[in-house]
């Protein structure tokens, strides 16, 4: 326990420190080039300051919409996808997605995974770094609690034990979805097609088409497997099949 525990907070202060560190003046350009209406050049601009270690949703937010003025509606939704894996409750990044899969021809289902969303709101709603942070207080808070139950029993008080206890619960369940977000970061990131292409059902071109069409530009899958040069995807629909890896981008970050 003490482990997991070691090791979320690790997690925890790299993520803060990226989101706070580095590339402050290449946003400051980016900015800048994006009022004079050099777009393209506002998008490499904001992506330099990433790999600076400026990786936060603003920055992909922003990222998105430079693509997007700059003419590049694929590249503006995955800046939007990345941008919606660092701050998944932010209603401009789920307006300007919905818009661009609109565009794709993606459709927003609802269904197992709205109810998912509703229960586990914390999880889906919350950016990483404010769960984090309410982890932390969560922690602070359950052993500062439990300190004085000690001392509150010493002295022959009566104790209640259901506040330090609640504390304990709503801490467990934020540091499991971090663990969860971690976990799914580093072997299922999702990914976007960026040019039409045609699923196969095995990593070669050998394997017969995996579905009766092309996959369009624009369509949002999850990563399931790594192979010389392919990518297994599965689709929202639960369909899997495998593409060349020139022919999409993941959501990963620098």
């Amino acid at each position: 326990m003490k482990g997991a525990v070691f090791f979320i907070l690790i997690f925890l202060f790299r993520a803060v420190l990226f989101a706070q560190t580095g590339g402050d003046d290449l946003i400051t350009q980016a900015e800048e080039a994006f009022r004079e209406g050099h777009y393209g050049e506002s998008a490499n601009l904001y992506q330099e300051a990433a790999v600076r270690g400026s990786v936060n949703g603003s920055l992909y937010y922003n990222q998105g919409n430079s693509w997007f003025m700059a003419g590049e509606p694929l590249l503006a939704h995955l800046s939007y996808l990345k941008a919606s894996a660092l701050n998944p409750g932010d209603g401009d990044i789920r307006r300007n997605l919905s818009y661009l899969r609109a565009l794709a021809g993606e459709e927003e289902r609802a269904g197992a995974g709205e109810l998912l969303r509703v229960l586990f709101f914390w999880h889906y709603d919350l950016s990483l770094r404010l769960r984090g942070m309410i982890f932390l207080g969560l922690n602070a808070l359950f052993w500062l609690l439990a300190l004085l139950t000690i001392v509150l029993k010493r002295r022959g008080r009566a104790v209640h034990l259901w506040p330090a206890l609640l504390a304990l619960v709503f801490a467990a369940g934020l540091g499991t979805s971090l663990l969860v977000s971690r976990y799914q970061w580093l072997h299922y990131p999702g990914g976007l097609v960026m040019e039409e292409t045609t699923p196969r059902k095995g990593d070669s071109d050998s394997f017969d088409s995996a579905f009766n069409r092309p996959l369009p530009g624009g369509t949002e899958f999850q990563l399931r497997e790594i192979r010389s040069g392919w990518y297994k995807i599965r689709l929202k629909d639960g369909s899997e099949g495998w593409i060349r890896r020139e022919s999409a981008e993941l959501v990963t970050f620098p």
